[in-house]
Protein backbone atom coordinates (compact mmCIF):
# COMPACT_ATOMS: atom_id res chain seq x y z
CA UNK A 1 0.00 0.00 0.00
CA UNK A 2 1.51 3.29 -0.76
CA UNK A 3 2.38 6.15 2.27
CA UNK A 4 -1.10 7.64 2.88
CA UNK A 5 -0.55 11.52 3.78
CA UNK A 6 -2.09 12.62 7.11
CA UNK A 7 -3.59 16.38 7.00
CA UNK A 8 -7.03 18.04 7.61
CA UNK A 9 -7.79 17.52 4.07
CA UNK A 10 -7.05 14.28 3.76
CA UNK A 11 -9.19 13.17 7.45
CA UNK A 12 -11.44 14.26 4.95
CA UNK A 13 -11.14 12.83 2.30
CA UNK A 14 -10.87 9.23 4.59
CA UNK A 15 -14.63 10.35 6.48
CA UNK A 16 -16.13 11.08 2.30
CA UNK A 17 -14.72 7.12 1.55
CA UNK A 18 -16.00 5.45 4.58
CA UNK A 19 -19.53 6.86 3.74
CA UNK A 20 -19.17 6.14 -0.17
CA UNK A 21 -17.60 2.64 0.19
CA UNK A 22 -18.80 1.29 3.74
CA UNK A 23 -22.00 3.19 4.72
CA UNK A 24 -23.58 3.02 0.73
CA UNK A 25 -24.32 6.54 0.75
CA UNK A 26 -24.35 7.96 -2.66
CA UNK A 27 -22.28 10.91 -3.76
CA UNK A 28 -24.99 13.22 -3.77
CA UNK A 29 -26.12 12.36 -0.17
CA UNK A 30 -22.50 12.79 1.02
CA UNK A 31 -22.51 16.17 -0.88
CA UNK A 32 -25.49 17.20 0.38
CA UNK A 33 -24.35 16.24 4.65
CA UNK A 34 -20.73 17.68 4.22
CA UNK A 35 -21.63 20.45 2.43
CA UNK A 36 -19.74 19.96 -0.86
CA UNK A 37 -20.72 20.01 -4.32
CA UNK A 38 -21.04 16.19 -5.66
CA UNK A 39 -17.95 16.77 -8.30
CA UNK A 40 -15.76 17.41 -5.35
CA UNK A 41 -16.63 14.85 -3.57
CA UNK A 42 -15.91 12.82 -6.84
CA UNK A 43 -12.79 14.28 -6.95
CA UNK A 44 -11.83 12.89 -3.38
CA UNK A 45 -13.11 9.68 -4.17
CA UNK A 46 -10.79 9.45 -6.63
CA UNK A 47 -7.51 10.93 -4.79
CA UNK A 48 -8.62 8.29 -2.03
CA UNK A 49 -7.97 5.33 -4.99
CA UNK A 50 -4.87 7.02 -6.19
CA UNK A 51 -3.03 7.48 -2.67
CA UNK A 52 -3.95 3.80 -1.63
CA UNK A 53 -6.45 5.04 0.76
CA UNK A 54 -9.05 2.76 -0.87
CA UNK A 55 -7.95 -0.57 -2.51
CA UNK A 56 -10.61 -2.07 -4.46
CA UNK A 57 -10.63 -5.88 -5.22
CA UNK A 58 -12.31 -7.79 -7.90
CA UNK A 59 -12.70 -11.33 -7.27
CA UNK A 60 -13.05 -13.76 -10.00
CA UNK A 61 -15.87 -16.50 -8.81
CA UNK A 62 -14.10 -19.16 -10.59
CA UNK A 63 -10.83 -18.97 -9.04
CA UNK A 64 -10.92 -21.91 -6.84
CA UNK A 65 -11.89 -24.42 -9.17
CA UNK A 66 -9.82 -22.83 -11.58
CA UNK A 67 -6.85 -23.17 -9.54
CA UNK A 68 -7.42 -27.06 -8.88
CA UNK A 69 -7.94 -27.91 -12.59
CA UNK A 70 -4.51 -26.40 -13.48
CA UNK A 71 -2.79 -27.62 -10.32
CA UNK A 72 -4.21 -31.16 -11.06
CA UNK A 73 -3.06 -30.59 -15.19
CA UNK A 74 0.45 -29.15 -14.07
CA UNK A 75 1.12 -32.04 -12.42
CA UNK A 76 -0.15 -34.98 -14.69
CA UNK A 77 1.52 -33.12 -17.90
CA UNK A 78 4.77 -32.22 -15.80
CA UNK A 79 4.07 -28.39 -16.93
CA UNK A 80 6.07 -25.56 -15.06
CA UNK A 81 2.71 -23.70 -15.08
CA UNK A 82 -0.90 -23.87 -16.10
CA UNK A 83 -2.98 -20.56 -16.60
CA UNK A 84 -6.47 -21.04 -16.67
CA UNK A 85 -8.50 -17.93 -18.13
CA UNK A 86 -12.26 -17.62 -16.62
CA UNK A 87 -15.25 -18.20 -18.52
CA UNK A 88 -18.80 -17.28 -18.72
CA UNK A 89 -20.28 -19.92 -17.94
CA UNK A 90 -22.99 -18.96 -20.74
CA UNK A 91 -20.35 -18.26 -23.57
CA UNK A 92 -18.53 -21.53 -23.18
CA UNK A 93 -19.39 -22.94 -26.82
CA UNK A 94 -18.60 -19.53 -28.54
CA UNK A 95 -15.32 -19.73 -30.33
CA UNK A 96 -14.53 -15.71 -30.11
CA UNK A 97 -15.04 -15.69 -26.48
CA UNK A 98 -12.93 -18.79 -25.60
CA UNK A 99 -10.21 -16.96 -27.89
CA UNK A 100 -10.74 -13.47 -26.04
CA UNK A 101 -10.84 -14.84 -22.13
CA UNK A 102 -7.23 -16.67 -23.28
CA UNK A 103 -6.01 -13.34 -24.77
CA UNK A 104 -6.87 -11.53 -21.53
CA UNK A 105 -5.45 -13.34 -19.14
CA UNK A 106 -2.39 -13.99 -22.09
CA UNK A 107 -1.27 -9.90 -22.22
CA UNK A 108 -1.73 -10.38 -18.37
CA UNK A 109 0.30 -12.57 -17.33
CA UNK A 110 3.30 -12.74 -20.66
CA UNK A 111 5.01 -9.20 -19.94
CA UNK A 112 6.88 -10.11 -16.61
CA UNK A 113 8.73 -13.48 -18.26
CA UNK A 114 8.84 -11.23 -21.61
CA UNK A 115 11.20 -8.13 -19.38
CA UNK A 116 13.31 -11.24 -17.87
CA UNK A 117 14.14 -12.46 -20.94
CA UNK A 118 16.36 -11.65 -23.47
CA UNK A 119 15.52 -12.96 -27.08
CA UNK A 120 11.86 -13.89 -27.52
CA UNK A 121 10.94 -16.05 -30.20
CA UNK A 122 7.02 -15.50 -31.66
CA UNK A 123 4.91 -17.86 -33.53
CA UNK A 124 1.28 -17.33 -34.44
CA UNK A 125 -2.37 -17.85 -34.51
CA UNK A 126 -5.33 -16.22 -33.97
CA UNK A 127 -5.28 -16.46 -29.96
CA UNK A 128 -1.70 -14.42 -30.13
CA UNK A 129 -2.28 -12.40 -32.07
CA UNK A 130 -5.16 -11.06 -30.17
CA UNK A 131 -2.80 -11.40 -27.43
CA UNK A 132 -0.33 -9.02 -28.51
CA UNK A 133 -3.37 -6.61 -30.01
CA UNK A 134 -4.60 -6.46 -25.88
CA UNK A 135 -1.14 -5.81 -24.37
CA UNK A 136 0.21 -2.67 -22.78
CA UNK A 137 2.92 -0.60 -23.66
CA UNK A 138 5.74 -0.98 -22.18
CA UNK A 139 7.97 0.82 -23.66
CA UNK A 140 11.19 2.30 -21.70
CA UNK A 141 13.63 1.04 -23.92
CA UNK A 142 14.81 -2.66 -23.39
CA UNK A 143 17.86 -5.21 -24.45
CA UNK A 144 15.16 -7.88 -25.66
CA UNK A 145 14.79 -8.65 -29.15
CA UNK A 146 11.69 -10.09 -30.57
CA UNK A 147 12.00 -12.55 -33.74
CA UNK A 148 9.79 -14.70 -35.79
CA UNK A 149 9.53 -18.37 -35.40
CA UNK A 150 8.40 -18.64 -39.01
CA UNK A 151 7.49 -17.41 -41.81
CA UNK A 152 4.40 -15.71 -42.85
CA UNK A 153 1.43 -17.34 -44.77
CA UNK A 154 -0.71 -15.81 -46.94
CA UNK A 155 -1.56 -11.91 -47.75
CA UNK A 156 -5.34 -11.32 -46.06
CA UNK A 157 -5.36 -13.03 -42.38
CA UNK A 158 -3.41 -11.11 -39.93
CA UNK A 159 -2.59 -13.60 -37.44
CA UNK A 160 -0.27 -15.04 -39.88
CA UNK A 161 1.57 -12.37 -40.23
CA UNK A 162 4.78 -12.88 -37.83
CA UNK A 163 6.68 -10.12 -38.73
CA UNK A 164 3.90 -7.57 -37.88
CA UNK A 165 3.17 -9.19 -34.34
CA UNK A 166 6.95 -8.89 -33.72
CA UNK A 167 6.65 -5.83 -34.52
CA UNK A 168 3.85 -4.81 -32.75
CA UNK A 169 5.74 -6.70 -29.58
CA UNK A 170 8.89 -4.80 -30.19
CA UNK A 171 7.12 -1.69 -30.38
CA UNK A 172 4.80 -2.39 -27.19
CA UNK A 173 8.72 -3.22 -25.23
CA UNK A 174 10.34 -0.68 -26.57
CA UNK A 175 13.07 -3.58 -28.26
CA UNK A 176 14.62 -4.46 -30.78
CA UNK A 177 13.30 -6.64 -33.67
CA UNK A 178 14.60 -9.30 -36.44
CA UNK A 179 12.23 -10.26 -39.30
CA UNK A 180 11.91 -12.88 -41.50
CA UNK A 181 11.24 -11.86 -44.80
CA UNK A 182 10.68 -15.70 -46.50
CA UNK A 183 7.36 -17.53 -46.63
CA UNK A 184 6.05 -20.08 -44.39
CA UNK A 185 5.86 -22.75 -47.04
CA UNK A 186 8.46 -21.90 -49.47
CA UNK A 187 9.58 -23.61 -52.47
CA UNK A 188 13.23 -24.47 -52.40
CA UNK A 189 12.58 -25.08 -48.93
CA UNK A 190 15.14 -27.13 -48.13
CA UNK A 191 17.74 -24.15 -49.66
CA UNK A 192 16.08 -21.57 -47.12
CA UNK A 193 15.59 -23.41 -44.22
CA UNK A 194 19.40 -24.58 -44.17
CA UNK A 195 20.61 -21.11 -45.54
CA UNK A 196 18.71 -19.76 -42.34
CA UNK A 197 20.36 -21.83 -39.56
CA UNK A 198 24.09 -21.80 -41.56
CA UNK A 199 23.90 -18.27 -42.01
CA UNK A 200 26.52 -16.55 -39.59
CA UNK A 201 26.09 -13.84 -36.49
CA UNK A 202 23.18 -11.67 -36.84
CA UNK A 203 20.55 -14.09 -38.85
CA UNK A 204 17.51 -15.58 -37.50
CA UNK A 205 18.73 -18.67 -37.09
CA UNK A 206 21.05 -17.49 -34.78
CA UNK A 207 18.51 -15.61 -32.65
CA UNK A 208 16.91 -18.80 -32.59
CA UNK A 209 19.60 -20.68 -31.07
CA UNK A 210 19.49 -17.57 -28.24
CA UNK A 211 15.77 -18.22 -27.52
CA UNK A 212 15.35 -18.00 -23.33
CA UNK A 213 11.09 -17.74 -24.32
CA UNK A 214 8.89 -18.68 -27.27
CA UNK A 215 5.28 -17.71 -27.34
CA UNK A 216 3.39 -20.24 -29.59
CA UNK A 217 -0.18 -21.01 -30.66
CA UNK A 218 -1.46 -24.83 -31.23
CA UNK A 219 -4.35 -25.55 -34.57
CA UNK A 220 -6.01 -28.51 -34.19
CA UNK A 221 -6.12 -31.06 -37.39
CA UNK A 222 -8.79 -29.25 -38.90
CA UNK A 223 -8.09 -25.66 -37.87
CA UNK A 224 -7.89 -22.82 -40.28
CA UNK A 225 -4.10 -23.50 -41.26
CA UNK A 226 -5.68 -26.38 -43.78
CA UNK A 227 -7.48 -23.96 -45.59
CA UNK A 228 -3.34 -22.94 -46.64
CA UNK A 229 -2.02 -26.43 -47.18
CA UNK A 230 -2.64 -27.99 -50.51
CA UNK A 231 -5.50 -31.28 -50.29
CA UNK A 232 -3.49 -34.26 -50.95
CA UNK A 233 -1.28 -32.66 -47.97
CA UNK A 234 -4.05 -32.60 -45.54
CA UNK A 235 -5.56 -36.11 -46.86
CA UNK A 236 -1.83 -37.40 -45.85
CA UNK A 237 -2.08 -35.68 -42.56
CA UNK A 238 -5.19 -37.32 -42.14
CA UNK A 239 -4.16 -40.61 -42.55
CA UNK A 240 -1.05 -40.29 -40.51
CA UNK A 241 -3.22 -39.65 -37.63
CA UNK A 242 -2.46 -35.88 -37.35
CA UNK A 243 -3.94 -34.32 -34.17
CA UNK A 244 -2.47 -30.69 -34.42
CA UNK A 245 0.26 -28.02 -35.29
CA UNK A 246 2.51 -26.24 -34.14
CA UNK A 247 4.07 -23.64 -36.28
CA UNK A 248 3.07 -25.59 -39.18
CA UNK A 249 4.44 -28.80 -38.02
CA UNK A 250 1.68 -31.62 -37.46
CA UNK A 251 2.76 -33.96 -35.00
CA UNK A 252 0.61 -37.52 -34.28
CA UNK A 253 -0.91 -38.18 -30.73
CA UNK A 254 2.49 -39.72 -29.20
CA UNK A 255 4.02 -36.28 -30.46
CA UNK A 256 5.93 -37.45 -33.20
CA UNK A 257 6.26 -35.47 -36.03
CA UNK A 258 3.67 -36.20 -39.21
CA UNK A 259 6.18 -36.92 -42.82
CA UNK A 260 3.59 -35.41 -45.31
CA UNK A 261 6.54 -33.79 -47.69
CA UNK A 262 5.09 -30.39 -46.87
CA UNK A 263 8.59 -29.99 -44.15
CA UNK A 264 10.62 -29.72 -47.11
CA UNK A 265 9.37 -26.73 -48.02
CA UNK A 266 8.85 -25.24 -44.33
CA UNK A 267 10.54 -22.45 -43.18
CA UNK A 268 10.73 -22.25 -39.32
CA UNK A 269 12.39 -23.32 -36.21
CA UNK A 270 11.99 -27.54 -35.96
CA UNK A 271 9.36 -27.94 -33.01
CA UNK A 272 11.92 -29.89 -31.56
CA UNK A 273 14.13 -27.32 -30.81
CA UNK A 274 12.13 -25.81 -28.24
CA UNK A 275 12.59 -28.45 -25.78
CA UNK A 276 16.29 -26.39 -25.35
CA UNK A 277 14.22 -22.71 -24.91
CA UNK A 278 14.03 -22.65 -20.58
CA UNK A 279 10.48 -20.92 -21.62
CA UNK A 280 8.02 -22.13 -24.19
CA UNK A 281 4.22 -20.43 -23.79
CA UNK A 282 1.26 -22.10 -25.33
CA UNK A 283 -1.76 -20.10 -25.79
CA UNK A 284 -4.54 -22.52 -27.27
CA UNK A 285 -8.47 -23.20 -26.48
CA UNK A 286 -11.09 -24.82 -27.97
CA UNK A 287 -12.22 -28.27 -27.07
CA UNK A 288 -11.34 -29.70 -30.77
CA UNK A 289 -7.21 -29.32 -29.65
CA UNK A 290 -7.14 -31.22 -26.39
CA UNK A 291 -5.80 -34.23 -27.92
CA UNK A 292 -3.12 -31.76 -29.68
CA UNK A 293 -2.63 -29.85 -26.57
CA UNK A 294 -1.76 -33.32 -24.75
CA UNK A 295 0.51 -34.76 -27.55
CA UNK A 296 2.40 -31.70 -27.67
CA UNK A 297 2.75 -31.33 -23.44
CA UNK A 298 4.04 -34.76 -23.60
CA UNK A 299 6.41 -34.19 -26.10
CA UNK A 300 7.58 -31.31 -24.19
CA UNK A 301 6.98 -28.69 -27.68
CA UNK A 302 5.97 -26.40 -25.05
CA UNK A 303 6.36 -25.94 -20.97
CA UNK A 304 3.37 -23.54 -19.64
CA UNK A 305 0.00 -23.80 -21.28
CA UNK A 306 -2.26 -20.80 -21.45
CA UNK A 307 -5.79 -22.23 -22.08
CA UNK A 308 -9.20 -21.05 -21.09
CA UNK A 309 -11.50 -23.21 -18.30
CA UNK A 310 -13.32 -24.90 -20.40
CA UNK A 311 -10.74 -26.49 -22.52
CA UNK A 312 -8.98 -27.22 -19.42
CA UNK A 313 -11.84 -29.08 -18.05
CA UNK A 314 -11.50 -31.33 -21.08
CA UNK A 315 -8.04 -31.81 -21.23
CA UNK A 316 -8.34 -33.30 -17.03
CA UNK A 317 -11.07 -35.41 -17.91
CA UNK A 318 -9.13 -37.13 -20.51
CA UNK A 319 -6.06 -37.39 -18.68
CA UNK A 320 -8.07 -38.92 -15.51
CA UNK A 321 -9.95 -41.57 -18.28
CA UNK A 322 -6.67 -42.68 -19.40
CA UNK A 323 -5.15 -43.39 -16.18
Amino acid sequence: MKAIPKSIDDLLMYRIARMYYQNDLSQAQIAKRIGLSRPQISRYLKRARETGMVEINVNDPYTGESEEISARIKSLLGLKDVVVAPLERSKNDDQEKIFESIAAKASSYLPPIILHSKTVGVGWGRTLYRTIITMDHFSRGSDIVFVPLTGAIGQTVPFYQVNSMVDRLAEKFGAERVFLNIPAFASAGEFYHSTILSYPFDSVGDYWSKLDLAIIGLGGPKGTLSAEIEPSIVAILREQGAVGDILGQFFKSDGEICISGMEDNLVGIPIGKLREVENVVCLSGGVEKVEGIIAAARACYFNTLITDEKTASHILKTLEDDR
